[in-house]
């Protein structure tokens, strides 16, 4: 390998089982002449390009198609984990928590996620850890969903790209969820809605997993050019993802506009008065916000932005 070790042909996995090496860009073939002084060394080079993110594994087995880690036993830190995984050639991998931190030491918790970024930078790709089972300790189930329709961001919890006013039951022909998990539409005032509805501004996708324990919320980044219908009185937030200011229109006036941060910090907070108010980030860092619109004690809206 790359620190001239030998490489086995098999390997044991945490599951006590033997299990085939899977080459990678850091394994070499060293070939020596009869005379045993002429020697030529070969290494790997996988047919990839800058645009690739993904990792595999010998010890773990790795879903490439439902983005998960399986046999990840509970108690691993982080440095076993990516010692245990290789990436495409060029790109970076690390572990964040279920906040979109990195962690960089200690044990695994259930709900992190391993983040592969490819080597231009274009590509970001989100695996999510199955923990071994083991005796009196239930599996763990998880709660997200997956597209190849949409662009789902797994980091920031948003989905881009449905039609605006398209039928639900279309929309949920799209996305394909975790094992067991339920998926529900909630609207802006926090009622699901019935898959013969349609999706509207202020919609987020609820999943839960089959036991109940997890929960993910995703925001809808809806495509309204196509829209022949706009509510009157609805609230549009735009751009989203932004790199920098943020439009909110529809606001009532009077209503207050605040953004909170991850923290839950106001970083910015407004009264409306126009058609259209603007606020800007400028001065935030990348990450998730929460655009919160209240009349007095009451919220009317509740909006998740991304800056990048």
């Amino acid at each position: 390998d790359e620190n001239d070790a030998w490489v086995s042909m098999k390997k044991v996995n945490f599951d006590s089982t033997y299990t085939d090496v899977v080459v990678s860009d850091k394994i070499f073939f060293e070939v020596i002449a009869e005379n045993g002084v002429t020697k030529v060394v070969y290494q790997l080079v996988p047919d990839a390009n800058a645009s690739d993110a993904w990792v595999n594994s010998t010890v773990y087995t790795v879903d490439q198609s439902l983005n998960l880690i399986h046999f990840v036993p509970r108690g691993t830190d982080v440095a076993t984990l990516l010692n245990n995984l290789f990436a495409a050639t060029g790109a970076s991998v690390k572990v964040v928590d279920k906040s979109g931190l990195q962690r960089t030491r200690g044990g695994l918790a259930q709900d992190d996620m391993v983040v592969v970024t490819s080597q231009d930078g274009k590509v970001t790709r989100v695996y999510y850890l199955e923990m071994l089972r083991q005796q009196f300790i239930a599996p763990n189930y998880q709660a997200f969903v997956l597209s190849e329709v949409y662009n789902v961001d797994q980091l920031n919890k948003v989905i881009a790209g449905p039609k605006g006013m398209m039928a639900i039951s279309e929309f949920f022909a799209q996305i394909t969820a975790s094992f067991g998990a339920n998926v529900v539409i909630v609207d802006k005032n926090g009622q699901p809605k019935a898959s013969d509805g349609v999706l509207r501004v202020g919609d987020v996708v609820v999943v839960t997993s089959a036991d109940g324990k997890a929960e993910a919320t995703y925001a809808l980044q809806l495509d309204l050019t196509s829209t022949a219908v706009v509510e009157a009185g609805e609230i549009r937030v735009y751009p989203n993802p932004t790199n920098g200011k943020i439009n909110v229109s529809g606001a009532e006036t009077g209503h207050t506009i605040r953004v909170l941060n991850m923290m839950g910090s106001t970083v910015r907070e407004i009264v409306a008065g126009r058609a259209i108010e603007t606020l800007s980030l400028d001065n935030q860092p990348a990450g998730l916000y929460f655009i919160v619109i209240s009349n007095g004690d009451k919220v009317t809206g509740n909006y998740k932005v991304v800056k990048q």
